[in-house]
């Protein structure tokens, strides 16, 4: 932290002296020291810096991906929390849903921000081919919810084998039953 005023400050005329004193941006205890060449110097002041509460949520990363059906998307999703004055704010949970389509996470929900005040989630889509929308919130937060859009696409066909339609025997000429394929991943 650090004083407002400029050094050295003069006593008044009742022999007080103030300054204001600006606390450091880490929680914890923060002291300060009025020295002077009298007993009792120097005298120490201390005051505990808390981190300001929750304010707002903004998106960081993970919208407008496209992933594999019933596998985890390639980025994760991340929002950040704030305070009143923009500085991250650790510890505070998050919960992550699915809003369109069905689909799961690899973390616990809530998702408890970090010290850069970031909330991570790794997303694993449905087995539906189609749009899924994922929403990251925390009740009363400006900006909250966070909203991440992601398509889920077929996995890369592997496989091809015979469903049905084998092994017929037919007049010449005749028209057979469908020839069937499976095209599996």
């Amino acid at each position: 932290g650090w004083i407002v005023e400029e050094q050295p400050v003069r006593t008044d005329s009742f022999g007080l002296a103030a300054v204001h004193y600006v606390l450091s941006e880490t929680p914890g205890i923060n002291s300060v020291e009025a020295h002077a060449n009298l007993q009792g110097s120097p005298v120490i002041f201390i005051a505990t810096g808390e981190e300001n509460p929750p304010y707002q949520m903004r998106y960081v990363s993970g919208s407008n991906q496209t992933g594999t059906v019933g596998a985890v998307l390639p980025e994760p999703l991340v929002v950040e929390v704030l305070d009143q004055n923009g500085n991250p704010v650790k510890g505070v949970g998050v919960e992550f849903q699915f809003t369109l389509g069905t689909g799961s996470f690899v973390e616990t929900m809530p998702v408890e921000t970090d010290h850069r005040g970031y909330a991570v989630a790794h997303a694993r889509l449905g087995g539906e081919v189609r749009a899924y929308v994922i929403q990251a919130s925390v009740s009363g937060l400006l900006g909250s919810p966070v909203t991440f859009l992601a398509d889920g696409r077929p996995d890369v066909p592997a496989q091809i084998s015979v469903a049905s339609g084998d092994g017929q025997k037919l007049h010449l000429e005749s028209t057979s039953q469908p020839l069937t394929v499976l095209v599996s991943d």
